[in-house]
């Protein structure tokens, strides 16, 4: 016997639906809507088949389906055309500050020491040296290549870069170089180095390990600014910062010696006594027992010769003989000089130096011209004045020398100058490289009287003209007396034609 099928009812989303069995194994679907169908067979003592099955709860709505996402066709790009390039706009170059005025505005150096130049670039030629200190005014400050900070303008002429230099409220001026302390002669200390050489070191420590930074040569003279105790060997320490052994050098002292002003009783010609002890004639070839010292000087009054001798008369019944002095005669006046101008005469086989204001002799004194290299003849200006420079020997040369710091030098032509010497006391004779030689007080006397002038704080100086350069003539007067000679020679042969 078959079991009887029970139907149960689902509750669809829209309403109820119910399903009833007809007849065995038949499915009768009653509504509409969505549900399922489980039939499973009644059991023994299960109620009637008219009996409905408890509800249950209805289930929750199911969610709403997604709409499929429309494939798109696939799009043709139309053949892009492209646009010209334009240039890319050029970037302005970076405006510098416009300078600021600074007329009337005062300037000190800060560096070592700065150039003074012609025009407003790093590239135009010197005009001068300025060291540290040295105060200038100026006009304003102008832009131009080699400083990007801008050039001043002095008012003496000449450009210094403002990158070096600092604004002062201080007036104008600085130190006279080089700067001579109280009573001295010379702006530094000098020593020489002995006959067996000498070392230069870095520190007192390396002398004796004998590591010296550079070989000194005999005769060799250096500035020294002080000096220093090292296990128990005293050391001099250079301008320069190293140190050399004091048992190894010697200290220097300069002449003395000093030229005459030409003024009042003291006139051309003029005569210095050349050697020590010099005996005075009572006459032309008869001696005398007086003497007179080294570098007096006397101004003459007579001239005779006498036996291929030529004397001097200095006073009454005091003559002295040419040999024994060195004589300081007037000079003609060189072509092309102003009546005022300032030029110099120097004769090399009298060894006399003579200042001049036109055709007026102002000054006069011994000097030491070249020896073996003779300097050049003629008439040149001077084209630089310089404080104090280190001069040495040219490869070429015999004897090998340096010399540190010589003051007052005055180049003529080319490397030929005049100087202050410290290194002997020949004056009066022949000692020299080429250069002229003037004592120290001699030479800082013509350092001012020569153009052009080198103002304070300033170390070095060129002239802005040719013109501006003193005229400085070296001859030989022996040389010009066998020219006069020579005329003289002529006039009389002309003159006996004549008559």
């Amino acid at each position: 016997m078959s079991r009887p099928m029970v139907a149960r009812s689902y509750r669809s989303d829209a309403r109820r639906s119910r399903l009833t069995l007809r007849a065995p194994g038949r499915l009768a679907i009653l509504g509409a809507g969505v549900g399922v169908l489980v039939l499973q067979p009644e059991a023994a003592g299960t109620p009637a088949l008219s009996r409905l099955a408890p509800r249950r709860p209805a289930l929750s709505r199911l969610a709403p389906r997604r709409p499929a996402p429309r494939r798109l066709a696939p799009r043709r790009l139309a053949p892009c055309r492209l646009a010209p390039r334009r240039p890319a706009p050029r970037r302005p170059a970076p405006r510098r500050p416009a300078p600021r005025k600074a007329a009337g505005v005062t300037v000190v150096v800060l560096v070592k020491q700065t150039y003074v130049r012609r025009s407003a670039t790093s590239r135009s030629k010197h005009l001068g040296v300025v060291r540290r200190g040295a105060r200038m005014a100026t006009r304003g400050l102008v832009t131009g290549p080699g400083c990007s900070l801008g050039w001043y303008r002095l008012v003496r002429g000449g450009f210094v870069c403002a990158g070096e230099i600092g604004v002062t409220s201080q007036k104008p001026g600085g130190p006279r170089h080089p700067v001579v302390v109280g009573k001295r002669l010379l702006p530094y200390r000098y020593v020489a180095v002995r006959e067996d050489g000498s070392g230069e070191y870095l520190e007192p420590e390396d002398a004796a390990s004998d590591y010296f930074l550079r070989q000194l040569a005999p005769r060799n003279a250096i500035t020294v600014s002080g000096r220093t105790r090292y296990d128990g060997e005293w050391f001099y320490k250079t301008t320069r910062g190293t140190y050399v052994p004091a048992t190894e050098v010697v200290r220097i002292r300069a002449s003395r010696f000093a030229g005459q002003k030409l003024g009042g009783k003291w006139r051309l010609p003029l005569v210095f006594v050349l050697r020590k002890r010099v005996r005075i004639y009572r006459k032309p070839g008869r001696p005398g027992r007086a003497r007179v010292k080294r570098f007096e000087r006397f101004s003459v009054v007579e001239t005779k010769r006498r036996w291929r001798r030529t004397y001097y008369r200095i006073g009454k019944d005091r003559w002295l003989r040419d040999r024994d002095v060195r004589l300081s005669a007037r000079a003609p006046l060189p072509e092309g000089l102003g009546a005022s101008e300032r030029w110099i005469d120097i004769d090399v086989r009298e060894q006399v130096l003579t200042a001049y204001e036109g055709k007026k002799p102002v000054f006069t004194t011994l000097v030491s011209t070249g020896r073996r290299a003779r300097t050049p003849l003629g008439s040149h200006r001077v084209w630089a004045k310089i404080a104090a420079t280190d001069m040495r020997s040219r490869p070429r040369d015999t004897s090998h020398y340096q010399l540190w710091n010589v003051p007052w030098t005055v180049f003529f032509k080319g490397a030929y100058a005049l100087h202050g010497t410290y290194w002997h006391r020949r004056f009066g004779y022949r000692k020299s490289s080429g250069c002229v030689n003037l004592s120290p007080r001699d030479a800082r006397t013509l350092f001012g009287f020569i153009g052009p002038k080198l103002r304070p704080g300033w170390w070095a100086v060129l002239p802005q003209r040719k013109k501006d350069g003193t005229l400085v003539r070296v001859r030989d007067g022996k040389r010009l007396d066998r020219k006069r000679r020579r005329r003289r020679r002529r006039h009389r042969r002309r003159g006996t034609r004549r008559r």
